[in-house]
């Protein structure tokens, strides 16, 4: 099996920085209420964490 090319890397995410500058922030707290969602159904994140989490991303929300 190849290995892949390092060269063709390119980064996971944008920096926050990118967010405030195209405004979709509100976009991105909605698809991670989603996603925090989703964890929390496949049991991949402990109730707590989800509750911990899912506030922090609605504070963001309300920060704005």
């Amino acid at each position: 099996m190849a290995k892949p090319d390092p060269s063709s890397a390119r980064p996971a995410a944008a920096p926050a920085a990118t967010d405030a500058e195209s405004g979709t922030d509100a976009i991105d707290v909605t698809a991670d209420l989603r996603a925090l969602e989703t964890m929390r159904q496949r049991g991949l994140i402990d109730p707590a964490t989800y509750e911990r989490r899912r506030q922090a991303l609605l504070q963001r929300q309300g920060d704005r």
